[in-house]
């Protein structure tokens, strides 16, 4: 009976240090339950602690960064440099970068080097650049290539220039001169002997393609052409043009290649009298252009789309800085032929430029 007792109560005992340490009945004391919480809780915090660490390391290595993109213009800021300005800033804001324009006060080729030479040593991310003299950007280009700044070129500047370019954003020039050149023959109305093309810069690679291109479809069809410096001096240039026109009363079409020279060949058509004999093709299309066009002052204009000029220049450099993405070499804006029966598609853009510009 005693027996009985004892192996009772051993198996009393042995129970209850089952039920307590949770042996065969699948429970766990409070105690372990809290041990376990404050575990999953310390290694929740290891593991934000960790993705901080990496969030600072990051910052640190300037991986989070802004890219900064410039562009080097061969022009202080006016309506068709507006143009380009406002692409490069509505890329800005899609892209989510700092870009930045700089235009000298001269076209001189010299001081477009010496500013492209303060933008380098400013170590840019990217630069977007006009080329008019390769030969003369020749050591400059070198300098940015051994600095490894990525570049292309926007509105003058094809590819070739060097191996190191990584794009052309702009108009096939000569193709251009081309095509304002055809469009006259066929639209002004009436026979056209001779034409007259105004360089105001010759030696600029962009204006003597385009020049070539309205000679050579004038020659191709029998006809005479000429070229004139016509300077970058507007007194000088509406002198200049008036007396090629009083020498030569055989000319019926005179072709511009651009910016306030447009002005200065329809002021010398009126002050001659000659508005129903020489028709107006010109280039570029800023607000003055248009209104002209409409008004029938010109009879059309072939534009490059300065706009995408600057929107593609820095989408290209960004998505290659962010991504190693290699842009399209050559992305041609233009010619784009603009007259009465399209000009208005233009003034929306123009509006929006000159509301933040002031003029476009």
């Amino acid at each position: 009976m005693k027996k009985k007792y004892i192996i009772w109560a051993l198996m009393v005992v042995f129970t209850a240090s089952m039920v307590f340490t949770g042996v065969g009945c699948g429970t766990t004391t409070a105690t372990e339950a809290v041990a376990e919480e404050t575990t999953a809780t310390e290694a929740v915090a290891e593991e934000t602690t960790a993705t901080e660490a990496v969030a600072e390391e990051t910052t640190a290595t300037g991986d989070e960064e802004e890219i900064k993109i410039v562009l080097s213009s061969q022009f202080e800021p006016q309506p068709n440099v507006f143009s380009w300005m406002f692409g490069m800033e509505e890329a800005a804001k899609q892209m989510g970068c700092a870009v930045e324009h700089f235009g000298p006060t001269s076209n001189a080729v010299a001081d477009q080097i010496d500013q492209l030479n303060s933008i380098i040593a400013s170590e840019p991310d990217g630069i977007a650049l006009i080329i008019t003299d390769a030969a003369a950007f020749a050591d400059t280009i070198v300098t940015m290539n051994e600095q490894g700044i990525p570049w292309g070129t926007f509105n003058t500047g094809f590819m070739g220039i060097d191996e190191k370019q990584l794009f052309y954003v702009g108009a096939d020039h000569y193709a251009s001169g081309r095509a304002i050149a055809e469009y006259a023959l066929a639209n002004a109305g009436f026979e056209i002997k001779n034409s007259l093309t105004l360089n105001q810069q010759p030696g600029h690679s962009a204006l003597d393609a385009r020049t070539k291109g309205e000679l050579d479809v004038m020659h191709e069809n029998g006809l005479t052409g000429d070229e004139i410096d016509a300077s970058l001096s507007l007194d000088e240039c509406l002198a200049r043009t008036k007396a090629y026109l009083i020498e030569h009363p055989d000319t019926g079409v005179i072709f511009t290649n651009g910016g306030a020279i447009n002005a200065m060949a329809t002021q010398a058509v009126d002050e001659l009298g000659l508005k129903d004999k020489v028709v107006l093709a010109l280039h570029d299309a800023d607000t003055w252009t248009c209104d002209a066009i409409k008004d029938g002052t010109a009879l059309a204009t072939s534009e490059q789309q300065f706009f995408l000029q600057g929107y593609l220049a820095v989408v290209n450099l960004y998505n290659y800085i962010k991504w190693g993405s290699k842009p399209v070499e050559n992305n041609v804006t233009g010619p784009n032929i603009i007259d009465k029966t399209n000009v208005d598609r233009l003034v929306k853009l123009n509006e929006a430029i000159a509301t933040v510009y002031g003029s476009s």
